[in-house]
């Protein structure tokens, strides 16, 4: 892990080399949600995309290692951020995987700089233009859930899914045993806060910064924009997402995007399942490679093994399709993350 000084802020940066050298030309960076950080796919997902090529990790500014700043966390400014370093790791042309928040930092790059986006994976995003913050459209279920997961959630003028957030961290600061009992229900396991620095660290960011106001105006891109990037999009939605006007606006209005829902996941499924989400995703940016690499790189090259001998370039994936309800066991589902669907 590296800390890269760009132009706004020093930004943590790690690489994950490819599993098999002839696949380096393949360059994939991942980006994650609000109050997470590298962490988030180094935990799981990313080691399973060393099978496909080079894997870039980075922490958003006032994320993980990555400088605190006053300002400069809007969508558009981040991925002003992303274009910088991507020109210090002399990165030209990349395939963009983002969860949450994440996904409107990859679409704002995608409009900047189309012609550095080969595609892109949106994992269950919230596109803000589209569902802005409101506490109007909070389901009573998903306030009874949290609030029954020890969180104290109020109309506080912030977002419902970014209080949440805050409150996870006040909690792990004052009663860190509770915390972890919250963070299990809602997440599925500590995908946030595991410690005390990190839980002051998202509280300063949110409450002493301009971070909450940029990060979620909506005014980055217009929902008029969304044709205009013509990149091949895979938009993975948990069954159990809140985001299904996300979702369908994805599908409605991108030209390119094919919008697959995963059944009986939430809003953190690349974490809390990520060889489905990672097989599913190789295989899509596996089909994108081969429709754009020429002569050179036959189609079959990168084909994914949808056997189940363990043979083939992506030996130990499970099949693209394997993610049917029947393959979880009761007590394996994500009941409880159907909670966390505007998460950011």
């Amino acid at each position: 892990m590296s800390l890269v000084a760009l132009p706004s802020s020093q930004i943590s940066v790690l690489q994950l080399p490819p599993r098999a050298a002839e696949r380096c030309a393949e360059e994939i960076v991942m980006i994650h949600g609000l109050a997470a950080n590298l962490g988030f796919w180094y935990a799981g997902a990313a080691q399973w995309f060393t099978h496909f090529g080079r894997v870039t990790l980075y922490d958003l500014p006032g994320h993980g290692r990555s400088e605190l700043r006053p300002s400069g966390y809007s969508p558009r400014e981040l991925a002003i951020d992303l274009g910088h370093l991507l020109d210090h790791l002399q990165l030209e042309q990349v395939h963009l995987v983002a969860h949450s928040f994440g996904g409107m930092v990859a679409l704002c790059f995608a409009l900047q700089q189309p012609e550095r986006v080969k595609s892109i994976v949106l994992a269950d995003v919230r596109i803000w233009p589209v569902e802005p913050a409101s506490w109007k459209t909070v389901p009573p279920g998903w306030l009874r859930r949290m609030r029954e997961a020890g969180l104290q959630l109020d109309d506080t003028g912030l977002d419902p899914s970014v209080q949440v957030l805050v409150e996870l961290a006040r909690l792990q600061l004052a009663r860190p045993e509770l915390a972890k009992a919250a963070l299990t229900a809602i997440t599925g396991g500590n995908a946030f806060f595991a410690g005390r620095r990190a839980a002051r660290r998202w509280l300063d960011l949110i409450e002493n910064t301009k971070a909450y106001a940029e990060m979620t105006s909506g005014d980055d891109f217009g929902v008029d924009d969304l044709p205009r990037i013509r990149q091949p999009i895979l938009a993975l939605f948990g069954g159990s997402s809140l985001l299904e006007r996300s979702a369908r606006a994805l599908e409605q209005l991108c030209p390119n995007c094919r919008l697959e829902i995963i059944p009986r996941v939430g809003h953190f499924f690349p974490l809390t399942r990520p060889r489905i989400f990672a097989a599913i995703a190789i295989d899509f940016l596996a089909r994108s490679a081969s429709s754009t690499a020429g002569a050179g790189h036959p189609p079959e090259r990168w084909a994914l093994n949808r056997g189940r001998d363990g043979a083939g370039p992506y030996r130990g994936l499970p099949p693209p399709g394997d993610y049917s309800p029947g393959d979880y066991s009761p007590g394996d589902c994500d009941d409880e993350l159907r909670s966390t669907g505007t998460a950011g």
